[in-house]
């Protein structure tokens, strides 16, 4: 379970799946340690927390990362 996914809009929820999907692909073995945990606000942006703490902002617009 994400903490706080279900306070997304079904489209954000949607979108927060693809950017995730796409970063997954350039991980290779450190996947299961980027296994989504959270997601909350920051500096008025949507992040991500992952099971191994790391975080990082997604951009809803572009789908990018960072």
């Amino acid at each position: 379970m994400i903490k706080n996914f279900e306070k997304l809009s079904i489209q954000t929820q949607e979108r927060v799946k693809e950017i995730h999907s796409h970063q997954m692909s350039a991980f290779g073995s450190e996947k299961p340690e980027y296994q989504l945990k959270e997601v909350f606000k920051k500096d008025n942006m949507l992040c991500v927390r992952f099971k191994n703490g790391d975080w990082y902002h997604y951009s809803l617009n572009d789908g990018t990362w960072f």
